[in-house]
């Protein structure tokens, strides 16, 4: 029995140390493809900071951070030689919504009352078709069944 034990220990020493084996400490963080949005707030996102020390799993936490955040549409994350590299693409910038042909005054109430996409907020395709489909929802509800609603989206230069 106490053999039984000793080798329960051993092993679970190995476990520890081999799982500390992966991970590293953070000495720099290197933040690529930034436009608009400072390295101070991709890191504030990532919710990591120098000299954490970083495994695989905190990578992929990291990773699931800045992605709950809707400001990117790609992030790639990777740990080597004690330096954090975080590699984004922003979503492009909202700048103007417009609601054309709609004269009734509780009808646009109820658009701007709960709407998903603001002016300023990332362009976002998954959050423009729950746009659309509550909107289809809203003017149904209201009585209007030959409504059509489309999106049209201008693209303006990046300065």
């Amino acid at each position: 029995m106490n053999l039984f034990i000793l080798i329960l220990k051993i092993l679970c020493i190995s476990l520890f140390l081999a799982v500390s084996a992966y991970s590293e400490i953070i000495n720099k963080i290197v933040i690529n493809g930034n436009k608009r949005i400072s390295d101070e707030t991709v890191v504030m996102f990532a919710n990591v900071s120098l000299k954490d020390q970083i495994s695989n799993n905190e990578l992929n936490l990291i990773l699931k951070d800045l992605y709950q955040t809707n400001y990117f549409e790609n992030v790639n994350v990777s740990l080597e030689n004690k330096i954090l590299t975080i590699f984004i693409k922003e979503y492009p910038i909202i700048q103007k919504i417009n609601y054309q042909g709609v004269k009734s005054e509780t009808l646009l109430k109820l658009i701007n009352d709960g709407k998903l996409i603001r002016e300023k907020s990332p362009y976002n395709l998954l959050t423009l078709e729950e746009e659309k489909n509550r909107l289809n929802k809203i003017v149904k509800d209201m009585g209007y069944f030959n409504t059509e609603i489309e999106i049209s989206v201008e693209k303006l230069d990046e300065s």
